[in-house]
């Protein structure tokens, strides 16, 4: 199952999937950071890895768009 009809990753994403969510659980333990500094990070890292998980010109890529 590389791809499916409702746009899910797929098992060829599941690598960046598991370095994605190790970033987020790195980000969150940063010590240096406050929360709201932490929340910030986290949510454009996440906007930022969701659009790089799609293909441009895809329904999917459209929608990480929006996300934004």
């Amino acid at each position: 199952m590389n791809t499916d009809q409702f746009g899910a990753p797929g098992k060829l994403k599941e690598q960046q999937l598991i370095e994605l969510v190790t970033l987020l659980e790195n980000l969150s333990t940063q010590e240096n950071l406050s929360a709201d500094e932490k929340f910030l990070l986290m949510k454009n890292t996440l906007l930022t890895e969701i659009k790089n998980l799609a293909r441009p010109g895809t329904k999917t890529y459209v929608l990480a768009l929006n996300l934004v």
